[in-house]
């Protein structure tokens, strides 16, 4: 017999979400992670899947900023 101790809860977040680092310059809140939502995941014992930042998806890293986008 084994001594699992996983709760099995897992968030799916975007990348950009957790990691400032993936943000287009000028735009990030924080200096690296985003520690609001590390703590929150981290007192209720969640699991973190990293997914994919849509705005890099879909733009890139250079994408523009200002209203337009």
């Amino acid at each position: 017999m084994t001594n699992d101790r996983r709760n099995r809860k897992i968030a799916f977040v975007a990348h950009c979400l957790l990691n400032q680092n993936a943000k287009v310059a000028g735009v990030a809140s924080w200096p690296a992670m985003v520690n609001p939502v590390m703590d929150i995941l981290s007192q209720a014992n969640v699991g973190i899947v990293q997914m994919p930042c849509p705005e890099i998806g879909h733009l890139g890293m250079s994408r523009p900023i200002g209203e337009d986008t």
